[in-house]
């Protein structure tokens, strides 16, 4: 589902766009599912981003992972 969609992540939290270095975002969309970064998001260094085994991210526009 589309990243700014509330009710795609745990507890209806979107990665704030302030997240703390060492937090973890953890992709894990539903079978057959995807995450689709739909929104301008920057993860700063020090930021996990973890993409579960056999999932689907698609990221669209230009997107900074630093």
């Amino acid at each position: 589902g589309n990243w700014d969609a509330p009710s795609n992540w745990i507890s209806n939290n979107i990665p704030p766009n302030n997240i703390s270095v060492g937090s973890e975002i953890i992709i894990d969309p539903e079978p057959c599912g995807q995450c689709l970064l739909n929104i301008p998001y920057t993860i700063p260094a020090g930021v996990k981003l973890t993409l579960n085994k056999a999932k689907s991210f698609v990221i669209q526009h230009n997107h900074t992972l630093q």
